[in-house]
């Protein structure tokens, strides 16, 4: 018996768009990028207070 795929899709037509609404994957990149920013601050600050 072959295997079905399910696919679950959000119903998103109830709910209104927010005006500015950013989107996850945004906010997702942004957060990774301030981490590697911070890392690159602490390894800097590390190695002038050596």
């Amino acid at each position: 018996m072959p295997q079905t795929k399910l696919h679950v899709f959000r119903d998103s037509s109830k709910r209104l768009p927010l005006a500015g609404a950013v989107p996850d994957a945004e906010i997702d990149f942004a957060i990774e990028a301030k981490k590697l920013v911070d890392q690159d601050l602490a390894r800097f600050t590390a190695e002038w207070e050596l």
